[in-house]
């Protein structure tokens, strides 16, 4: 994207089926066979680190329908706790044990898979972005030029930095 280009001025497209398609032919066999996996509600596991797999907030990456998605699972206060684990090198966790409410979570996969069948639909996305606008984090920088949201453009990072 240039500098002269404004966000407004871009049209997001979801990739159609057929890209999505073509995409996961080109995968290794292990990820296509778990292709189910794509659309679970689950955390996400790696030793110390515990991320949370929300589907619903990238569907029209898939071509489906964006809905308004449902609050996290867990509070506000649970996912803080998780990102101030400290991972201190020599000292040994049994980490499987130390997180071992969320790896019994991958039990139940059927009951998180979301199910979303319907395409992509225009007509949602001016909910959804009043949403993603309240909620969601559209840039990492936080200033007066980006609380405009969505509809306002959204200034290059560049342009705000005082270089010395």
């Amino acid at each position: 994207m240039a500098d002269s280009d404004r966000f407004s001025d871009l049209l997001w497209m979801p990739h159609g089926q057929h890209k999505v398609s073509k995409i996961s032919e080109n995968m290794p066999i292990q990820i296509q066979n778990d292709r189910t996996w794509w659309f679970a509600r689950l955390p996400l596991i790696h030793f110390w680190v515990v991320e949370f797999h929300y589907p619903e907030r990238v569907m029209r990456q898939f071509g489906r329908k964006q809905l308004i998605p449902p609050s996290p699972p867990h509070g506000e206060v649970e996912l803080r706790k998780l990102r101030k684990v400290k991972h201190v090198g020599g000292k040994v966790c049994d980490w499987n044990k130390f997180h071992a409410k969320y790896v019994q979570q991958y039990d139940g996969i059927e009951a998180t898979i979301v199910q979303e069948d319907c395409p992509f639909d225009v007509a949602s996305l001016k909910e959804y972005r009043c949403w993603f606008q309240a909620n969601g984090m559209f840039t990492m920088f936080f200033d007066s030029q980006c609380l405009g949201g969505l509809e306002n453009s959204i200034p290059y990072p560049r342009d705000n930095m005082e270089w010395t």
